[in-house]
């Protein structure tokens, strides 16, 4: 593929990952131990249901480019501590202000938007737009006669998403660094371990994704995790476990089913001062936390070019 022989196939998106796979001679062993695993962990699902065109196109980009885009980090701080809470003081540092208040609708006329009405105050009023919220809020916000007018929020209505479960486990076996497992014909599809700092302890994070392990009690959950421990890390499986939490993610990720690259919408909508932001957006890489940020700064580069001219 790399060297172009044989050429790919223009309608790669229509196929999925299986089909191309299988039609370029991966053996049933491979597609099944070393692409769908792979599939799950950069997509959210497996090499069925993933489109070919994405598949390959992410595989490319971390593991036929730089170098810097194969590394992987696994943070030990949250998400919250990592992005939220630096982003949030960065934004108060520059003198912005944040409002936290529930948007009942975004308002316009026929050549811009005009304001957002929150649900308990006036109409706010300011010179650009950025939605950077999940997609499935967006049709709400909007009247319905942009919903039938404009495709480009049409669009925005086709995009489906992914479940995930993860189970994470606090056990009393200390591991020396960060590790990712990644799994094949278990009931988890990878394993993320990190050590807990000042404790002996180790964080455990199996991810479980797709439809899957929605119907699936806790209690089952928990009895497939300590199997697929014992499987892959026997030492520690056999610790003491001190607490669990387990999260349940009816739309953890955009599902990148073939096709679904055409409903991604571009950060420009058809109002100039409105924009969209967010990993669903069209960035040319998959629905990931890059993606967001990709998005967030074409946002912020548009309303700078808009603004000179």
């Amino acid at each position: 593929t790399w060297e172009q022989d044989p050429a790919l196939p223009i309608d790669l998106d229509s196929h999925t990952a299986e089909a191309w796979l299988r039609g370029i001679g991966q053996s049933e062993y491979a597609r099944a131990h070393i692409w769908s695993p792979l599939s799950r962990f950069l997509l959210g699902d497996d090499v069925n249901t993933v489109s070919a065109a994405v598949l390959l196109t992410t595989l490319m980009r971390h593991f036929l480019s730089s170098r810097s885009l194969s590394q992987l980090a696994i943070p030990l701080l949250s998400m919250d501590q990592l992005l939220h809470q630096p982003m949030r003081q960065a934004l108060l540092d520059m003198g912005g202000t944040i409002q936290t208040e529930f948007v009942d609708r975004i308002a316009f006329n026929m050549q811009r938007v005009t304001g957002i009405q929150p649900m308990t105050d006036n109409l706010r009023v300011a010179d650009w737009y950025i939605v950077a919220l999940p997609h499935q809020c967006v049709p709400a916000l909007l009247p319905e006669r942009l919903l039938t007018r404009f495709s480009y929020f049409q669009h925005i209505g086709e995009l489906a998403d992914t479940p995930a479960v993860a189970v994470h486990l606090w056990i009393d076996e200390a591991v020396q660094s960060p590790r990712l497992i990644l799994l094949a014909g278990r009931t988890f599809h990878w394993i993320c371990l990190k050590p807990v700092a000042d404790t002996r302890q180790t964080h455990a994070v199996l991810m479980m994704t797709g439809p899957s392990g929605s119907d699936r009690s806790d209690e089952e959950l928990l009895r497939s995790a300590g199997e697929d421990l014992q499987t892959v890390l026997p030492p520690i499986s056999k610790a003491q476990r001190n607490a669990h939490h387990i999260v349940r993610s009816p739309r953890a990720c955009l599902s990148m089913r073939p096709g679904m690259t055409a409903h991604r919408p571009l950060q420009q909508s058809p109002f100039p001062n409105l924009f969209f932001a967010g990993e669903w957006t069209d960035t040319g890489i998959a629905a990931t936390v890059e993606s967001a940020v990709v998005s967030g700064e074409r946002c912020a580069h548009a309303i700078l070019d808009k603004a000179v001219e």
